[in-house]
Parts: structure tokens; sequence; C-alpha cells
């Protein structure tokens, strides 16, 4: 048996196995460093895009409302100042997503529950600059409840001040920005002359709006999808979907 030649044959195949080993590294370094650096870049982008769509601050009030007597409204004494809202721009909702006709007089918050009416309630106050003032007004023959834990009082529970709920309205601001001066736009979020991107959002009814910019043939895009939650007109919170494209 010749085994210095099966240990040059051993030898040899080893060599040609590290040469492989090398040559497709080579070969494959640059994508892979092209494709951590897009990650990285849509992960801030994805960032700044959802500090421009959220439009500032947004509160969520927490609260719980029983009353002795059912009566079609509710008086709330001094809300305003006890859930330290400074500016009545507010939308009030219960647990199952009604939303409820409210009025402000002198800090006190008037509710109209005839369409509803019920003992004990269980409410979110949605706090944005970005809604309407509520009326200025009263209702009559209603409980007035006070703050406290014993009945025919209300008691404010988790207030959940954050800026990462997006507007819809925002979006379509965005793409209309993206489609009427996108170089500035581009400019704005700080990227590069070398670098493109384009955004589509996925509303929780799977309706699918975005940027119609098309990418260059040959070109390598990266795509990556971040979900998100977002305010609709009529002020509901959905879950969406928010797709960044880099090339």
């Amino acid at each position: 048996m010749n085994k210095r030649g099966s240990h040059v044959d051993v030898i040899i195949s080893f060599v040609i196995f590290i040469s492989f080993i090398i040559f497709a590294y080579a070969l494959l370094q640059p994508t892979l460093t092209t494709q951590e650096g897009k990650t990285a870049l849509a992960n801030s982008l994805d960032t700044a895009l959802v500090n421009n769509l959220s439009g500032g601050n947004f509160t969520i009030i927490s609260f719980a409302a029983r009353q002795s007597t059912l009566k079609g409204c509710l008086q709330l004494s001094s809300f305003l100042n006890n859930a330290n809202i400074n500016k009545s721009t507010l939308i009030l909702r219960n647990s199952t997503g009604a939303i409820f006709p409210v009025y402000n007089s002198s800090g006190d918050l008037y509710v109209d529950v005839s369409s509803n009416q019920q003992s004990n309630y269980f409410f979110d106050i949605y706090y944005s600059s970005n809604f309407n003032v509520i009326p200025s007004g009263t209702l009559s023959g209603c409980n007035v409840l006070l703050q406290g834990s014993s009945p025919n009082n209300y008691v404010i529970g988790q207030i959940s001040p954050t800026s990462q709920y997006i507007f819809d309205f925002n979006i379509f601001k965005l793409i209309n920005s993206y489609n009427n001066s996108y170089i500035s736009l581009r400019n704005w979020f700080n990227l590069s002359g070398a670098d493109n991107f384009g955004f589509n959002f996925t509303y929780q009814n799977q309706t699918i709006i975005g940027t119609t910019s098309k990418i260059p043939p040959f070109t390598n895009a990266y795509a990556q999808s971040y979900p998100v939650l977002y305010v609709t007109g009529n002020k509901s919170i959905q879950s969406g979907l928010l797709t960044i494209r880099i090339w």
C-alpha cells in the first residue's frame, strides 16, 4: 500500500477545500457587508418614519366610573385637572371601542352614556394635540362623580404617554411629500445620495398604500417590515405593517 500517496491525496484535498472556503467568503463578503449596512439603514429609517408619522405626543388615560342610580349622563368633577389634561383635545371610548359624546365645563367632564347605560363603566381617554377640542357645555340630570374609590366616584388608573402611535392621515402626507419632493425628503432623513428608499403601509384590513417609485433593473434591493400601531380616522387603534425598501 502506498501510504505516502494516500497522505498526499488527503493534504491536496484539504488544501482544495480550504481554498474553496476562502474563495466563497471573498465572493460573498461584500454582499454580506452590504446586507448588514442596509439592515441598519432600514432600522434607522423605521425609527425616523415612525417619529414623523406620530405627529406629536399621544396619551391613553384609563379610568373606571361607578354610579349607584342609572342615569343617562355622568359628570366627572374636576376630571381634567385630576388627569393632568391641560387641553381638552380628547376622545372618550369604552372597553368595546364605542365612542361617547363628551363636553367640558370648567374642568368637569360631562359624558353622555344614554346609548349604553349601566352602573359601572371602564373608559379610555385618547389625548392628543391632533384631535379636535371637545365642545364646551354641560348635560342636565347627571350623576355627579368625585374622584375616589367609594360608590358614585371615578378612579383614574394607568396614564400611558407614548409617541409610538402613528396617525393614518400622516401617512398620506408623507406619501405626498415623497412624490413631490423626494430629494428634499431623502436629505431630511439624512440619507446619502447613493441610498434610495420607498415604503408601503398595510392597514389591519390588509389595504396597502405607499410610494410607487420603481427600483432600477439589476439593482440590489432590501426590504424589511415593522409592526406598528396606528390611530384611524374614526379614532380607533389598530395594528398595521410598515414596509421599508432600501436600494
